[in-house]
């Protein structure tokens, strides 16, 4: 993760007048890439799906598995 504020060269210039205003930065993911951004969309689905199931935390995790290969596999290639 970046800094939330990157130092301003002006600093010691605004420093003299009593002021600083620091150079905002935004904040950057670790990984841009859009098969990061589809990877995080289809767990976050899958976990919206499995919010309200009543088992234990192993057997969502299997079952989270199982929804994410479906949805990357084609009907055919199962």
């Amino acid at each position: 993760m970046k800094k939330l504020y990157e130092d301003d060269p002006r600093a010691e210039e605004f420093d003299k007048v009593g002021r600083y205003y620091p150079k905002p930065t935004q904040l950057v993911r670790e990984s841009n890439s859009s098969l990061s951004f589809v990877k995080d969309c289809q767990e976050n689905l899958a976990n919206e799906m499995l919010k309200d199931w009543d088992c234990c935390q192993s057997i969502k995790d299997q079952k989270k598995k199982e929804m994410i290969f479906r949805m990357n596999v084609d009907k055919k290639d199962r």
